[in-house]
C-alpha cells in the first residue's frame, strides 16, 4: 500500500521523478509482488508512475508486447526513460527506422540528458554524416551529455561544423 501512495505523490512532482520513485520500486520489489490488475488500473486512470513500473514488469516476465504500449505510453508523456527503452527494444529487433523515432522522441523529452540525441549521432558518424552527427553531438551536449561533448572536440567534427 505504502508503494501506491507513494506512486500516487510522485505523480505530482514530474515525469523524471516518477520514473526514478517506479524503478527505485521495481528493483526492491520482485516481479510476483507487483499487483498488475491494480497497476494497471492506476496506468489507465493516466498515473504514469504505474505504467512505467507495469511496463518494467512486464518486460522481466519477458512478456515484451506487453511491456511496449506501456513504455509507448509513457514516453509520448515525455518520459526519457521509456522512450530509451523502446529504443533499445526496437533495435534489438533491427527496426532502425523506429528505433530513431524512439532515440529523437528520447532526445526531445524535457527530462533527456542525451542520450538519444548522441545515439542518433553515433549512427548518423556511422553513415559517414558528418554535418548531421555534428548537429546530434552538438543537442546532446547541449542537454549534458559529456562524451557528446567530448565528440565535439574531435578534428572530424570540428570540420563538419564549421
Amino acid at each position: 500500500m505504502l508503494s501506491k501512495q507513494i506512486i500516487s505523490h510522485a505523480c505530482k512532482l514530474g515525469i523524471f521523478l516518477m520514473t526514478m520513485v517506479s524503478e527505485s520500486l521495481m528493483a526492491k520489489t520482485p516481479p510476483a509482488k507487483l499487483d498488475p490488475e491494480v497497476t494497471a488500473e492506476l496506468c489507465r486512470q493516466n498515473d504514469l508512475a504505474a505504467c512505467i513500473r507495469l511496463s518494467i514488469f512486464y518486460e522481466k516476465l519477458g512478456q515484451i508486447d506487453k511491456a511496449i504500449p506501456l513504455y509507448k505510453k509513457s514516453c509520448l508523456a515525455t518520459d526519457h526513460l521509456s522512450c530509451q527503452k523502446l529504443a533499445k527494444i526496437s533495435g534489438r529487433q533491427n527496426k532502425t527506422k523506429v528505433t530513431l523515432r524512439w532515440l529523437r522522441a528520447e532526445c526531445r523529452s524535457p527530462s533527456s540528458k542525451g542520450e538519444g540525441c548522441y545515439q542518433i549521432a553515433l549512427i548518423a558518424s556511422n553513415q559517414k554524416l558528418a554535418k548531421s552527427a555534428s548537429t546530434w553531438f552538438r543537442k546532446a551536449c547541449t542537454k549534458g551529455h559529456k562524451l557528446a561533448c567530448k565528440s565535439l572536440n574531435k578534428p572530424s567534427n570540428k570540420e563538419a561544423s564549421e
